[in-house]
């Protein structure tokens, strides 16, 4: 079976813009590590990462890819036709022949030096680039709209009066030869301009600033039959109400089934309901307006020159989603200058984006979601520029004027051909120009039409077209998903260990050598590379090729910014890098893009429960669980549903490994307080799994039934020091004594009064845990033994050191002389003091003492073989003694 590799990683706090860039102090990976591979249990609290080569788990994320994508190529083709002044604004192909509407007045032949009058509309050969000599149409005013029609026609929307010298206001469908008009087809617009068509089947949805179509009143919004011209009376709904200025539909699309019709322009009502700029009509039956709503395009944007902000709309080939394009300048609230992805089947009201790639107050004018690629284009500089002002912040990515965005997260991709012709643009040419009026998907390519005159560092005069021939797949690596693999943890500077894991069972862990990881932090593998966090100069994140062995790092640019050495454990999944921070209990998330190694420009905070995320170190995913290492050493996993309402609830948490190598397949009890998931001493609930330790099983750990030892409860607990707050009354006289269980760990509340004598008898309640320990451990291999009697403080307890023994007597009879107790308590008070300020130094220090024990119960044990074993003393232990 094919394994996955699966990295996790211990590290510091990423910049986070709300917490405080400060590193965390760790214990040392390599110590971890020893005392891991020494009781085969991975769960110590520095896991470097894992990396699993996923064997057929589903995707979880909301938005995965759907297939893999194709980016077509940056170099333009050399030989479309270049055009003079004005702009394009649609194209259309028949058969062999590309035709080209806009505002433009003449055009040539690439390479040609004469231009010819071609004004508003012109066809070229898509195989040659050679300017039609036959098709001649002659128009008065812009061309915005073309579409093929299904009996091969031409038809033409704009803001026309007259074609070929015959009345035509704005719609006219031509001839594809010669450019005739087509007498039998007389739909037309009274009172405003067609701005946009769409066709599906051969229906032919009409957008624009008319009130009346083909004689009847529609308003901004009708359908025609595409073969006939004639209206569609079933299609009746009406966009209405500018937010300023003249109202009108200035885009709008199709789904590819036909069943969803998405609008936007310069309106905020329809069919009186309110819909702000952008409105859903569902077309499944009689075509009525969608319960779909926004509030994104409701507030205003920066600049106060535009009357609306939506200018494009376009469905995915499967139309699963659409996206949205924006122009506005920079908006505190609303999707201004921006690039957006809804999902298709979401309905009710307030509904929110999938995503949103910010340009940093630039417009986006065009947009096309085709191939698995969303691009955009128009006078934007940025993309992921969110945190910048007309300016790039934090995130920017240099795009200038058009770029190919992942539709699972909105980032850039490796594709940046630029809007400029660089030194090869001729005299009196437009170096930039504000719009992009037009993308379009050919079957050659994406063709653009722009109001300059360069692209790809090349001199395209007016419009161009990016082949698909050339160009390339997209790189949609995720993060491992499936449930078989190996887990690795950091074992210091250059060296990892691996551990086999396979849903839930952790195999026999192996060194290996890692010369070229060092300083390594939160550490994440993401197809053939492992993305990784480092300590020291550079704080940004690093990328290595990754197969087992962890190449040479290198770094992107874009990067520079995010401080992702702060991170305390990442992984990757459907274009998302949830990560954590040794600040804050909150898991975090950023897009982040495989193909262009860019990091999302925004945080977001995944709503969970019951989960420290401060005190994670290293996480992974693994087919619907995360797989995450804890600062008390331990190795947990708890589900993990990245679209439900909450995505984790701590209280489902399981242990798979401790520090110390316990066995993680039973349950535990002890008697310390339980932490926030409800773990007590680092252990947790059932898990099947069971950890192997090299050269075979642990004894007790899967080999054999584990012994629990009986209830103890101590036979006589004297009376604790009455004027001690809180002090237990002691054991319930009907408690069993003595009394054997073995299928059940003993209950904790009759461990509490052996924790309440250790607290009140000092050193003799110490002794009398480590008669026990002995007892436990040496005694009988876990069956039946009698009550163990603790000592008598007040009879064994020593002469204290800080006085005479007559004072130190005289603070335990109870009959001796008050004034002398309280000089007594004086003394005995600076004396703790003392140890207080001892105890802290120690800690400041780092030195290990008894005041680090996990629990009142529980100590700490080493064994022979090196390393930490957490142990509990009323709990289960080994067959046989520990070693």
């Amino acid at each position: 079976m094919a394994r996955a590799r699966r990295v996790i990683g211990g590290s510091r706090a990423p910049f986070h813009p709300s917490l405080e860039a400060r590193p965390v102090n760790l214990p040392s990976i390599h110590r971890r590590a020893r005392a891991w591979a020494a009781a085969a249990a991975v769960g110590a609290a520095a896991l470097l990462g894992a990396v699993l080569v996923p064997t057929g788990a589903a995707q979880a994320a909301p938005v995965p890819h759907s297939a893999p994508g194709t980016l077509a190529s940056t170099n333009p083709d050399d030989r479309t036709p270049n055009a003079r002044d004005g702009e394009t604004r649609a194209f259309a192909r028949i058969g062999s022949t590309v035709y080209v509407g806009g505002t433009f007045s003449q055009v040539r032949a690439a390479g040609a030096s004469t231009w010819t009058s071609r004004p508003y509309l012109f066809g070229y050969d898509a195989t040659t680039g050679a300017v039609s000599t036959t098709f001649l149409p002659q128009l008065d005013g812009a061309v915005n709209a073309l579409v093929a029609s299904p009996d091969g026609k031409l038809i033409v929307g704009g803001a026309f009066g007259t074609v070929n010298g015959v009345s035509r206001r704005q719609l006219v469908e031509l001839d594809p030869s010669t450019g005739a008009t087509v007498a039998g087809w007389s739909a037309h617009s009274d009172g405003g301009a067609v701005r946009t068509l769409a066709l599906h089947g051969n229906q032919l949805y009409v957008g624009g600033a008319f009130h009346w179509l083909d004689g009847t009143q529609h308003s901004l919004l009708g359908r025609l039959d595409a073969t006939s011209g004639q209206i569609d009376p079933s299609f009746q709904v009406d966009a209405s109400v500018p937010r300023s200025g003249s109202e009108y539909v200035w885009t709008l699309a199709v789904s590819p089934d036909g069943g969803t019709l998405v609008v936007g322009g310069n309106f905020t009502q329809v069919d009186g309901q309110p819909r702000n700029q952008l409105a859903m009509v569902d077309l499944t039956g009689t075509p009525q307006l969608a319960d779909w709503s926004t509030q994104r395009f409701v507030d205003p944007c920066y600049s106060g020159s535009f009357d609306s902000y939506v200018t494009g709309i376009d469905f995915s080939d499967d139309g699963s989603y659409f996206v949205v394009s924006a122009n506005g300048g920079r908006g505190s609230t609303g999707d201004c200058d921006s690039v957006s992805r809804w999902e298709t089947a979401t309905r009710g009201s307030d509904i929110e984006h999938t995503w949103v790639d910010r340009t940093g107050t630039d417009s986006v004018t065009s947009i096309l979601a085709v191939d698995g690629v969303v691009y955009a284009a128009g006078h934007f500089r940025w993309v992921n520029n969110a945190n910048g002002n007309d300016a790039a912040g934090d995130g920017a990515v240099d795009r200038l004027g058009i770029a190919a965005l992942d539709p699972v997260n909105g980032l850039p991709l490796n594709w940046n051909p630029r809007r400029s012709a660089g030194s090869n643009l001729p005299s009196g040419a437009t170096a930039w120009g504000s719009d992009v009026p037009v993308l379009w998907r050919g079957p050659d390519g994406v063709y653009f039409g722009q109001n300059s005159d360069g692209m790809g560092n090349e001199y395209h005069g007016r419009l161009g077209m990016f082949p698909t021939a050339g160009g390339r797949a997209i790189s949609t690596d995720n993060g491992p998903t499936g449930d078989t693999g190996y887990l690795y943890l950091g074992a210091g500077n250059g060296a990892l260990t691996k551990v086999p894991y396979d849903g839930g069972t952790l195999g026999t862990p192996a060194s290996t050598s890692q010369p070229n990881l060092v300083d390594a932090r939160a550490a994440f593998s993401v197809g053939n590379k492992l993305y990784w966090a480092r300590s020291g100069a550079s704080i940004q994140l690093q990328f290595s090729t990754f197969n087992g062995t962890v190449g040479a790092p290198w770094t992107n640019g874009y990067d520079d910014w995010f401080q992702a050495a702060n991170m305390t454990g990442a992984f990757l999944l459907d274009g998302r890098m949830f990560y954590t921070v040794g600040t804050a209990d909150t898991l975090y998330y950023r897009f982040l893009e495989p193909d262009s190694y860019v990091v999302g420009c925004t945080w977001f905070a995944v709503p969970t429960t019951g989960v420290s995320w401060s005190k994670v170190r290293g996480m992974t995913y693994v087919d619907g669980h995360l797989v995450y290492g804890y600062t008390d050493g331990t190795l947990r996993s708890v589900p993990f549903d990245p679209a439900a309402a909450t995505a984790v609830d701590g209280s489902a948490a399981t242990t798979l490994a401790t520090a110390g190598g316990g066995c993680p397949g039973r349950t535990r009890r002890c008697s310390s307080p339980p932490d926030e998931a409800g773990h007590r001493c680092g252990t947790g609930h059932r898990q099947p799994a069971r950890a192997v330790r090299p050269g075979g099983p642990r004894p007790g750990c899967g080999t054999r039934a584990v012994r629990r030892p009986p209830h103890l409860v101590p036979a006589a607990l004297p009376a604790p020091d009455p004027r001690r707050r809180g002090a237990d009354p002691g054991p319930d006289p009907a408690a069993p004594r003595g009394a054997r269980d073995d299928r059940r760990p003993v209950p904790d509340q009759q461990a509490r009064p052996l924790r309440r004598y250790r607290a009140d008898h000092g050193r003799a309640g110490h002794a009398a845990q480590r008669q026990l320990d002995r007892l436990l451990e040496h005694g009988d291999g876990g069956r039946a033994m009698p009550a163990v009697r603790l000592p008598d403080r007040r009879q064994r307890l020593p002469p204290r050191r800080s006085g005479p023994p007559a004072r130190s007597a005289g603070r335990l009879d109870q009959g001796a002389d008050p004034d002398r107790r309280q000089r007594v308590d004086r003394q005995q008070r600076a004396g703790a003091q003392g140890r207080v300020d001892r105890s802290r130094q120690r800690r400041r220090r780092g030195v290990r003492g008894p005041h680090r024990r996990a629990g009142a119960l529980c100590g700490h044990r080493k064994p022979a073989t090196g390393g930490q074993e957490v142990r509990c003393l009323i709990d289960w232990v080994p067959a046989t003694p520990p070693r």
